[in-house]
């Protein structure tokens, strides 16, 4: 809410706030345009998760250990 609030420029919104006024721009009507902009905004995060799965499962195993 503070980013939408306080960010008036489109090139430093955060991608959680484009992709709000991208929704509310087109009034959830356009379905097919607003999933798309949410696949492309998800395709990075999902690219990182696969070249560091063997250090995020490592991490995740070493931060469960007790002792």
């Amino acid at each position: 809410m503070f980013a939408n609030t306080f960010l008036t420029s489109t090139a430093v919104k955060t991608l959680p706030v484009g992709l709000s006024d991208f929704v509310g721009q087109y009034g959830g009507q356009d379905l097919g345009a607003i999933y798309a902009a949410i696949v492309v905004s998800i395709i990075p995060t999902i690219l990182l998760y696969l070249f560091l799965n063997a250090r995020v499962i490592e991490g995740m195993t070493a931060g469960a250990v007790r002792g």
